[in-house]
């Protein structure tokens, strides 16, 4: 038999397993959405050296 508060704790955790998946998966999404939004504006501008006097 299992009981109201396993059953709701199983729950919990697997709630918990799902939405650190799906934030994982954003996480990606927006590192890669960022590079390639970033990555054509850094190349076109050389770096540029600065000189203490």
């Amino acid at each position: 038999m299992v009981l109201q508060g396993d059953k709701k704790k199983g729950n919990a955790e697997w709630l918990n397993m799902a939405v650190g998946k799906v934030w994982n998966l954003y996480c990606l999404s927006l590192e890669m959405a960022k590079n390639e939004t970033m990555q054509p504006d850094i190349e076109s501008n050389p770096a540029q050296e600065t000189h203490e006097g």
